[in-house]
């Protein structure tokens, strides 16, 4: 089961603390109102950056391109929980779209079934 991760509707920029695969790391979401679209950062507990500025786009494995072996190992994706494939506007995310954490064996148990 993914592990849903702390995201708050209608607050345009924000940093949260999480676990993942027993490491510390901070997340900040930032809406970019020219864009319209939400922005993921990635960094330690100490929030040194390890990746930052991922596009949040549905059903997509975000920073899959990063190279620094700080990066959570498994999948962070956003959903849309409604099924309206529909991205996230700034009072969407933490509402009718979240964040989700996948282990590597949770992912790998996706394409098993």
């Amino acid at each position: 089961m993914p592990e849903a991760l702390p995201v708050t509707p209608s607050v345009p920029n924000y940093t949260v603390g999480v676990v993942l695969d027993d490491r510390a790391y901070v997340l900040g979401m930032r809406w970019d109102s020219r864009d319209s679209a939400w922005y993921l950062d990635v960094m330690d507990e100490d929030e040194d950056p390890i990746r930052m500025g991922i596009k949040v786009v549905l059903d997509a494995a975000l920073g899959r391109d990063c190279t620094d072996p700080r990066f959570p190992q498994g999948i962070i994706t956003a959903s849309d929980t409604s099924n309206q494939d529909l991205e996230a506007t700034i009072d969407d995310m933490g509402a009718r779209v979240g964040l989700f954490y996948y282990t590597v064996d949770e992912f790998r148990a996706m394409f098993e079934e």
